[in-house]
């Protein structure tokens, strides 16, 4: 768990339990008043937490980020497609056996595949630098074993 993750959920905490604290601070009114202004830090705390974070509260790969990845992996031969943030579509130019074409399904966040020949690298909109870099852990993993060795 990343220290952002540990933030948002200590700061919700402290938001949810704010009522019950200050109703035990009544004669407290100093205490109190640090109190609520430990609440509307964390409220802040919380909202900054959610900006830009996709699944399992990862960091999501702006624009600016999704255009270095797809000109760093192009000049390594990795075509780039960006697919639906949910449910199922098709993986272009990717076939099973049996001739249908290849599913991204919706329990997947991110895929890396290749036939031997060509690669590809298929994100979700709204995909995390962390699932980013696990499938291009595939990628260097395919590298170093060579394209026509390795068939996903």
């Amino acid at each position: 768990m990343n220290a952002g993750t540990i933030s948002y959920y200590l700061a919700k905490g402290i938001i949810k339990y704010h009522k019950q604290v200050q109703q035990q601070l009544k004669n407290e009114p100093q205490l109190s008043k640090q109190i609520d202004e430990l609440v509307e830090e964390s409220k802040k705390v919380a909202e900054i937490s959610l900006l830009n974070r996709g699944r399992l509260a990862g960091q999501i790969l702006d624009e600016v980020a999704i255009s270095k990845v797809e000109s760093f992996i192009s000049k390594n031969k990795v075509e780039l497609q960006i697919g639906n943030e949910k449910g199922i579509f098709d993986v272009e130019g990717y076939f099973y056996p049996s001739g249908k074409t290849v599913i991204m399904e919706p329990h997947n966040a991110a895929m890396f595949i290749t036939d031997g020949l060509k690669m590809k690298m298929v994100l979700r909109e709204n995909a995390t630098v962390l699932e980013f870099l696990h499938k291009f852990m595939h990628f260097n993993h395919c590298k170093s074993l060579g394209v026509r060795n390795t068939i996903t």
